[in-house]
């Protein structure tokens, strides 16, 4: 059995930070099953970030941008 999709109860938050700071964005969803997450900064895919939360640590001018995440299952993606 696929499941239910994903469903996204809570958005990452737009944040801003100095730099050097860590900033965390975290998206909530209800439990689906094998669920996958992608991260993207301006519409580019992150490499290696795959979980429901993505941290800039010690951030610098270069990491300013517009984050955004899918969430995906077999049923579809979010």
């Amino acid at each position: 059995p696929v499941g239910p999709p994903p469903v996204i109860n809570t958005q990452p938050v737009d944040q801003t930070v100095m730099v050097g700071e860590t900033a965390t964005f975290t998206v909530d969803i209800t439990s689906a099953t094998n669920p996958t997450f992608k991260w993207y900064k301006d519409g580019v895919a992150i490499p290696s970030a795959n979980t429901e939360t993505y941290t800039v640590a010690a951030a610098t001018l270069a990491d300013a941008g517009v984050y955004s995440v899918q969430v995906r299952n077999a049923a579809g993606r979010f």
